[in-house]
């Protein structure tokens, strides 16, 4: 088997990738599996499997009985991998003509992990998400490879499945945030090279500007966590941007100007005020109080 594909969903049927994937297969006709974990942990939400694993003999879906989390989930995938390469993408992603072949193309030669970006269809949802995604993680292979372990995203994402042996997802989140962060530093340390190329995935959000608020919130609670709590993150925290930002703005007073404005920003951003000025001194402001919230709890433990 030479290349696995594996697709974490959660409360989301991939209609349209996995007919995407059909295509590509029946005109590449090489040696991929098609693998699914469903983490929606509801059984009423397992209507799709039975239709789909018996339009497509080259699908196999699999699902717990409880929620495992998005960083198991696709642990769980890597286990079951049969190929020799692994590509890792997001359930609510699509892909461009002919990809799956390229892809491959590039493959045969990986040295290290492949990141290839997604892109943002101009049919996407008018939403912040959509508009974050737009001014600040679509990016050309040429600027990500200057700094690589930087740009790593789980989305869309290939390497050659021994890597799996010495790293996988951590499991230890709780919540949504930066488990790809988390990952990415873990290949830094290997050391397994990243490299970046121009293969991108098209994904359009349909979160409201509240919901984007909402997962910003936890993930930046989640980034306050992991720099108390795993060394890793204080190790290679010049590859961490937001905290770069925010020792800066530690070190000349300013944050702790921002804290007593962050709820008023939150809702502010929820609302439809999209601003990625904002957004960033929101997150300053969010970070600072969960970092002393975090710091006392861990010198009390």
């Amino acid at each position: 088997m030479l290349l696995s594909v594996l697709i974490a969903v959660y409360q989301h049927e991939p209609a349209v990738l996995l007919e995407q994937l059909h295509e590509q297969l029946t005109a590449y006709q090489g040696q991929v599996e098609v693998l699914v974990f469903d983490d929606s942990a509801n059984p009423l939400a397992y209507a799709w499997h039975e239709s789909y694993s018996s339009k497509y003999p080259w699908l196999k879906i699999y699902h717990h009985t409880q929620n495992l989390g998005r960083s198991r989930t696709r642990n769980r995938l890597l286990s079951l991998s049969q190929g020799q390469f692994v590509w890792m993408l997001d359930g609510d992603v699509t892909l461009s003509q002919g990809l799956l072949k390229d892809y491959v193309e590039h493959l045969l030669s990986a040295e290290g992990v492949y990141c290839s970006g997604i892109a943002v269809p101009e049919s996407a949802p008018d939403n912040f998400r959509n508009y974050y995604s737009r001014k600040a993680e679509v990016k050309s292979a040429i600027e990500r490879n200057k700094q690589p372990y930087r740009s790593f995203t789980a989305a869309n994402f290939a390497m050659p499945r021994h890597f799996v042996t010495k790293v996988g997802f951590p499991e230890g989140h709780e919540g949504y945030g930066h488990e790809d962060t988390h990952f990415g530093l873990q290949l830094l340390e290997v050391p397994y090279p990243v490299k970046h190329f121009d293969l991108p995935v098209a994904h359009a959000a349909d979160d409201s500007d509240a919901i984007f608020i909402a997962k910003t919130r936890e993930a930046t609670l989640n980034l306050a966590k992991l720099f108390v709590n795993e060394p890793l993150f204080k190790r290679q925290k010049r590859y961490l941007k937001l905290i770069r930002s925010w020792e800066l703005a530690r070190n000349i007073g300013l944050v702790f100007f921002v804290v007593p404005w962050v709820k008023r920003l939150e809702n502010r951003l929820s609302s439809g005020k999209r601003s990625l000025f904002w957004l960033n001194i929101y997150k300053l402001g969010l970070f600072e109080k969960a970092y002393m919230v975090e710091l006392a709890a861990k010198t009390r433990a």
